[in-house]
């Protein structure tokens, strides 16, 4: 499961239509003496997201926690309609 996928797992689990939007928190790497760029910035990973969830006082669900969650609600339905065998 991606976020793609776990975006419409929110929509259905909250009872919404079926339409998401997903976007992508970064970090800001390094600057550059000079000039109006960044050296090497990059995609946040789960702990930077966790960390920087903490930090502003956001909740954070991780792509794990949303297939534990199906897992254990669903049971053997979510897993095999994920392939899971």
């Amino acid at each position: 499961m991606g976020h793609t996928e776990a975006a419409i797992d929110f929509c259905k689990l909250a009872g919404k239509p079926l339409v998401s939007v997903i976007s992508e928190l970064v970090l800001d790497g390094e600057s550059i003496a000079g000039q109006a760029l960044m050296r090497e910035p990059d995609m946040m990973r789960r702990d930077d997201c966790l960390a920087f969830g903490k930090r502003w006082g956001l909740k954070v669900c991780t792509i794990a926690d949303l297939v534990a969650y199906r897992e254990k609600t669903e049971g053997e339905s979510f897993k095999c309609a994920n392939g899971a065998s």
